[in-house]
């Protein structure tokens, strides 16, 4: 862009003029722009030619020529705040917020959720004229977004934070001789032929049938040690009284060497059964341990409808074929 600043100074100096020549060396580009576009036209250059050397339209060569004509340089370098458009406008959001978060049936609307289409007509018969893309924007500015609702885990159980805290403090205070076992059922499942990966020779294609008569059913019933991370499982066909006290035994006899057994499980009516507790008490009793040698067992219960505070039902997940496996 060529520079005025080797020719000679056009006539009439002032201060104007000083300042014109500060802002073409020290200026952003549109205050140098506008600086020099003034200083030619004092030099008696035509508006279009101006905006012929420049690259600029000779209308906004115009412009800034009346602009520091009419106002001097205080309004040729001014600058203007932006126009605020609609959705800056507060009394606009209260109007569209006001009207969103009122039930759409209010509105002789036959739908529970707010379309914009809908917003937008109802706004208009309030004499709001909003398109739909400000509506949007102004919903966006907000902060709003489409998010999906998710299933809360919760319990109902009266007692939940004393036994969670029980839980928590036994497990934090467990000692080298002290075992921790979260326990759970899995089943009944039906034994059938599944899917899944294996090895085939060049052109074999494996396949499961769709349909098929099952060969039998099972339930497996598991202990896993949370300090070692171990699982005492076995298979049966019952969820009863009587699967808790064989696994119990056989607690007892694979961890006969420590000092105390807390196991831990839902709230399933054959886990709280009198049987099971009369077997407890037997085992802990002062003539049941030293001669059999075995360890103290004590029932730490988790709080009723929470299963994702047991681990190993947590560990027992959905493959997305109807079956469910360790994880």
């Amino acid at each position: 862009m060529p520079l005025l600043l080797g020719k000679a100074r056009p006539a009439g100096g002032s201060a104007d003029v000083e300042a014109l020549y500060q802002a073409v060396r020290n200026g952003g580009l549109k205050r140098r722009v506008k600086a020099l576009v003034v200083l030619e036209e004092r030099a008696g250059r035509s508006y279009r030619g101006i905006a012929a050397l420049f690259g600029l339209s000779w209308i906004t060569v115009r412009k800034y020529c009346r602009q520091y004509q009419t106002g001097g340089l205080d309004r040729l370098f001014r600058s203007f705040p932006p126009r605020l458009g609609k959705h800056d406008s507060p009394s606009v959001r209260e109007a569209v917020f006001e009207l969103l978060h009122s039930p759409p049936s209010a509105h002789d609307i036959n739908r529970t959720t707010w379309k914009l289409i809908d917003l937008r007509r109802v706004l208009m018969d309030r004499g709001v004229d909003l398109s739909r893309d400000t509506i949007r924007a102004i919903i966006k500015a907000a902060g709003y977004r489409w998010k999906t609702a998710r299933v809360v885990l919760t319990s109902n159980d009266p007692e939940y934070r004393a036994k969670l805290q029980r839980v928590t403090a036994t497990l934090s205070s467990l000692k080298a001789g002290e075992r921790f076992f979260s326990i759970d059922e899995f089943g009944p499942f039906a034994v059938k032929q599944k899917g899944g990966r294996v090895l085939a020779r060049p052109g074999e294609v494996p396949t499961v049938p769709q349909f098929q008569k099952s060969k039998g059913k099972l339930i497996i019933t598991a202990a896993l040690e949370l300090s070692t991370n171990q699982v005492t499982h076995f298979y049966s066909t019952e969820k009863n009284t009587g699967e808790m006290l064989k696994l119990i035994d056989r607690l007892l006899d694979e961890y006969a060497e420590c000092e105390r057994l807390s196991l831990s499980w839902d709230a399933a009516s054959w886990h709280d059964s009198n049987e099971l507790h009369q077997r407890i008490a037997e085992v802990n009793s002062g003539n049941y341990r030293p001669g059999q040698r075995t360890p103290q067992v004590e029932i730490v219960p988790l709080p009723s409808r929470a299963q994702f505070l047991n681990v190993i039902d947590v560990g027992l997940q959905w493959d997305g074929q109807g079956r469910r496996s360790w994880q």
